[in-house]
């Protein structure tokens, strides 16, 4: 099965990544920065144009959406952005 995977570069993500090949899966990791070496692909999931790429392209057959962040102090100085990503996502 080919799954999308958002917030792949995460502590959740890579474990989710690595869980899912480990089952014969395959994991098409996605982050809001690509990481070449460990096979992230860039995907803005606040861009809904760029998600609909993005799952046009890949075709998955599931989607894993772990993308978030954590960091309180951001969420303090930025409640708008976090909201962007943890809530409304893709």
């Amino acid at each position: 099965m080919r799954v999308l995977v958002t917030g792949a570069a995460g502590f959740v993500g890579r474990h989710a990544v690595a869980a899912l090949r480990a089952a014969g899966h395959d994991p098409l990791p996605t982050d809001c920065q690509a990481d070449d070496a460990a096979g992230v692909r860039a995907l803005d999931i606040c861009s809904p144009r760029a998600t609909d790429q993005a799952v046009a392209a890949l075709k998955p057959d599931a989607c894993l959406h772990l993308a978030g962040v954590a960091f309180v102090p951001d969420a303090a100085r930025n409640p708008g952005a976090l909201n962007a990503i943890n809530v409304e996502g893709p």
